[in-house]
């Protein structure tokens, strides 16, 4: 089954099963981000505490970590499609909890379960990539990733535009409904993979700091993108903000601006090509320098319409890197992909969450430290780039 899997995935790829699987992740990603930008509203509804509804987001980000570290490991010892299931019905669990929460406390919990099943995004990659060969891996995963993208950037502005339209509870519900039908959508188009691992759960989670150890280029990767999704999220976390004081867009104009930005996600496909031909190395340089230059052009108070080149050019260059990196990780140790997926992943998170969390200070200081601060581990990310010319 896993040879036809393989052959089959690898020959469709770009008009057939890759399409499909762009659209699960962007679904399953945009749901973990629709409560973001609907935070305020929702603490109101609920009667929740301003100092705890800041935990709406704390919460499903520590969900999504405790996901990576604990669930994902586990495609490498359950057959993947029935696991994959499993995660997508506690994650429509999760959004019906939301939708029907009586208190702030079950959205609280909700929060934190979506977070948990938001990790069936990287078990739908891990196993997007292992059923196809060397020679498309890179295009396969860059169409997949794609579709992540789309989905958080696509959430903020759909959020903002349907949660006024229809209510925040509806939109949960919605989602709860997408990720229902994606579960036998995805078991007709995944065919079943059994890892021959004779390892128990806790040796594969115990395992995790060995692999970290062992291979180099997972930690430089980790850090690559590190720094460049940090910037990534200290942008896109700022950027309403931007748009409000310095160019005086009302709501709609932002969720606009922000489905624009959005295609910087069209060079993932792109990139994997490139990698697939062997082009890993310069990808990496090129995408690392585009995010370094975005953040130099931030320092000089750009007009509106140079910003969005410059959003477009720090999400093109967030997701190429993302694209080679993330297909060199999964290719280190096949049949270790979803622990070295979730290290590389956690990794680059935690950087994601450090962007966030500086995005304001800085801008309150001044918007150009937003840009400064985005050149430097722009600048930073290039460095290490570099140093990975061998691979």
């Amino acid at each position: 089954m896993s040879t036809e899997g393989r052959a089959r995935v690898g020959s469709i790829s770009v008009g057939g099963v890759v399409p499909q699987l762009a659209g699960a992740c962007g679904i399953v990603a945009a749901g973990s981000y629709l409560a973001q930008p609907l935070t305020a509203r929702i603490a109101v509804d609920l009667h929740l505490a301003p100092n705890l509804a800041g935990l709406v987001v704390t919460l499903s980000q520590i969900g999504y970590c405790m996901g990576l570290l604990f669930v994902s490991p586990l495609a490498d010892r359950l057959e993947n499609r029935r696991l994959l299931t499993v995660v997508l019905a506690a994650s429509a669990a999760s959004m019906l909890l939301a939708a029907f929460s009586p208190a702030g406390v079950w959205f609280l919990v909700a929060a934190a379960g979506i977070g948990v099943s938001s990790v069936a995004v990287q078990l739908i990659v891990a196993q997007a990539a292992r059923l196809c060969d060397d020679a498309s891996r890179g295009r396969v995963v860059g169409g997949v990733t794609s579709g992540l993208l789309w989905g958080i950037l696509a959430a903020w502005p759909v959020a903002n535009l349907l949660g006024d339209a229809l209510g925040w509870r509806a939109l949960f519900l919605l989602e709860a409904a997408a990720v229902l039908i994606l579960i036998p959508w995805l078991r007709g188009v995944l065919p079943e993979w059994q890892s021959q691992t004779r390892m128990n759960y806790l040796q594969i989670v115990a395992s995790l700091p060995r692999y970290w150890r062992r291979y180099g280029e997972l930690r430089k990767r980790a850090a690559i993108q590190s720094l460049l999704f940090g910037v990534f999220s200290m942008t896109w976390t700022s950027l309403p903000m931007w748009l409000r004081d310095r160019y005086g867009f009302h709501a709609t104009a932002i969720a606009c601006f922000g489905l624009a930005g959005a295609a910087g996600a069209l060079v993932a496909p792109l990139a994997g090509r490139l990698a697939d031909r062997g082009r890993t190395f310069v990808t990496s340089i090129a995408a690392t320098a585009a995010v370094a230059a975005s953040g130099l052009l931030m320092c000089f108070d750009p007009p509106w319409w140079m910003l969005l080149i410059i959003v477009v050019g720090i999400s093109g260059g967030v997701q190429a890197s993302h694209v080679v990196s993330q297909r060199r990780v999964l290719a280190l140790e096949p049949t270790a992909a979803n622990r070295l997926n979730s290290l590389y992943v956690g990794g680059f998170f935690l950087g994601g969450a450090a962007g966030s969390a500086l995005a304001m200070p800085l801008y309150r200081g001044h918007a150009a430290w937003v840009g400064i601060a985005g050149m430097l581990a722009g600048g930073l990310a290039l460095v290490l780039a570099k140093s990975l010319r061998s691979s």
